[in-house]
């Protein structure tokens, strides 16, 4: 899931965008079904109007941040919630998905800052979230980048359309978010690609084509399973659960972990990745 490439939501949604349910089809209609059922909040994150999603994530506030558009349905209400930073195609859905699925339900434009005192109750209170620091490059789309040397010396492969099924416990990660950079630690990196990762950072930095000062840019290191709020903002429909299980190793990667020892032997290459 978020992984299908852009032609699969052309081809079967066009740019009218859609969502997603935690659930089995039968426990996903019997909720639109009955007007009992219990809140349901989703985020909406977007690249482009082609790739625009609602996916369905854990009710409360901590899950909301800047940067993207949500939505929060009731028995009686639909809350629009737009994020300062959120990209104008989040806004559209939000819109858009708001009323499509009223069926009888009021329709609230919250933009953030403006919500009322039920909005918060709904979601368990008002709590900390990721917010956006710099409104301006809010909209800049995020790179994300694997790095492992089990090839023997350490490479980098960018993540097109990234999620967090791609964060392997046994890899290091760079997520570029333009003004901050994240350093992804897993749980079984080894310790020549936690040391290479940091000054890999700092090159990538450097030579960043994009008019950017490198001096302007924070760097902040993260580890499996104690993400923070705005590292995890950058994905869609993060999991808290799935976050928890860093003891999980890639089948594959396992396999061609074995069948690499006689590469591991060679001398190890370790100057800087050339990202650009």
């Amino acid at each position: 899931m978020t992984k299908e490439p852009s032609e699969f939501f052309v081809h079967l949604f066009g740019d009218s965008g859609f969502m997603i349910h935690k659930g089995t089809y039968e426990e996903i209609a019997k909720y639109w079904q009955n007007h009992q059922q219990e809140p349901k909040l989703f985020h909406i994150n977007s690249t482009h109007v082609i790739n625009t999603l609602a996916i369905e994530i854990e009710l409360k506030s901590s899950n909301l941040n800047s940067g993207d558009a949500f939505l929060l349905y009731t028995k009686d209400k639909v809350f629009i919630w737009a994020g300062k930073g959120s990209r104008k195609e989040e806004m559209d859905l939000g819109n858009k998905l708001g009323h499509q699925y009223s069926i009888g339900r009021e329709v609230v434009s919250a933009p953030e800052g403006s919500e009322s005192e039920d909005f918060w109750q709904i979601l368990g209170g008002k709590s900390d979230y990721a917010t956006v620091s710099n409104i301006e490059y809010a909209t800049i789309e995020p790179r994300l980048f694997i790095l492992s040397d089990i090839s023997g010396s350490l490479k980098a492969e960018e993540i097109k359309s990234f999620s967090q099924m791609d964060l392997v416990n046994d890899d290091v990660a760079l997520l570029d978010a333009y003004y901050e950079v994240f350093l992804w630690i897993g749980g079984g990196a080894n310790e020549n690609e936690k040391k290479l990762v940091e000054e890999s950072a700092k090159k990538y930095l450097e030579s960043a084509k994009d008019g950017r000062n490198s001096a302007d840019c924070i760097v902040c290191t993260v580890f499996a399973g104690k993400e923070t709020l705005n590292f995890t903002k950058y994905f869609k429909g993060w999991d808290w659960s799935m976050s928890e299980m860093t003891d999980f190793k890639d089948p594959y990667l396992a396999i061609k972990e074995k069948y690499s020892k006689k590469a591991e032997k060679e001398e190890h290459k370790e100057g800087f990745i050339n990202f650009y």
